[in-house]
């Protein structure tokens, strides 16, 4: 056989042999495994709701803090009348009676304050034994301690209000009005002039009361006087009475 015709049979049989391992036994092409198939994976878009807005993917919630609440307002008048007599020789006699408008700016429950142009003022009358000043009439702002700072000289028409929450609860009240006998002369006051106190004391811890809270939205102050000028439960003797009510208040009251 020529060579040429050789390589052309050879060229026929390997074909053959070819087509013949691609068929099974029943001769029909051999089946391939399908293809495993998984679950999609996570998407990049979000899921939607019905509405078609996305579905909150998060379960946690923030937890409020006192400033949620929002600010609101106390308010209301504080009157209070005493008088004591100290364990000086000669005993030194003082009484007042004054009246306080009060308001409290509930930042959150456990930030108040008391702020001179919100309505916060006082006035009182001073009677007693001393030569110095055997009677006056003093009037003037009242303001957190925080606000009034380190003013020097001190302005003597100020006095302070120091209130202590949360809210909901029995309210402390710190309340001091320091002032020299005569007309209020701010911080160019004579300081040789008499000095005197213009509010009792209600609890041994000194110038503080308590707002007692109802239970409901009030507190109420109500509360036997221990001590006034020189006389405490230590030395000598006070009497009188401290009495009010802070209600809500749609605002400020200036």
């Amino acid at each position: 056989m020529h060579p040429s015709a050789r390589l052309v049979q050879d060229v026929r049989l390997w074909a053959v042999f070819s087509v013949i391992g691609l068929l099974g036994c029943s001769g029909a092409p051999a089946q391939q495994s399908p293809a495993p198939t998984f679950p999609p994976g996570p998407s990049s878009a979000p899921s939607t709701t019905a509405t078609g807005q996305p579905t909150p993917t998060s379960t946690h919630q923030r937890t409020p803090k006192p400033t949620d609440e929002g600010e609101s307002w106390l308010g209301g008048t504080i009157t209070w009348t005493a008088s004591g007599t100290d364990g000086s020789t000669p005993p030194t006699t003082q009484s007042v009676t004054g009246t306080a408008y009060v308001v409290i700016h509930v930042i959150d429950p456990y930030l108040l304050l008391a702020e001179r142009d919100t309505g916060n003022t006082y006035s009182y009358d001073y009677t007693s034994n001393r030569d110095d000043c055997p009677s006056t009439h003093e009037e003037g702002t009242l303001e957190s301690q925080a606000g009034v700072g380190t003013t020097d000289p001190w302005d003597y028409s100020i006095g302070t209000l120091n209130p202590s929450g949360p809210t909901g609860e029995d309210l402390s009240l710190t309340i001091a009005m320091p002032d020299y006998c005569g007309p209020s002369m701010g911080g160019n006051v004579d300081t040789q002039r008499g000095f005197l106190e213009g509010f009792p004391d209600c609890e041994p811890s000194g110038d503080q009361l308590f707002a007692r809270f109802d239970g409901v939205d009030s507190y109420v102050i109500d509360c036997d006087v221990i001590g006034y000028g020189g006389a405490n439960e230590f030395v000598g003797t006070a009497s009188g009475h401290v009495s009010g009510t802070l209600s809500p208040l749609d605002g400020p009251q200036n």
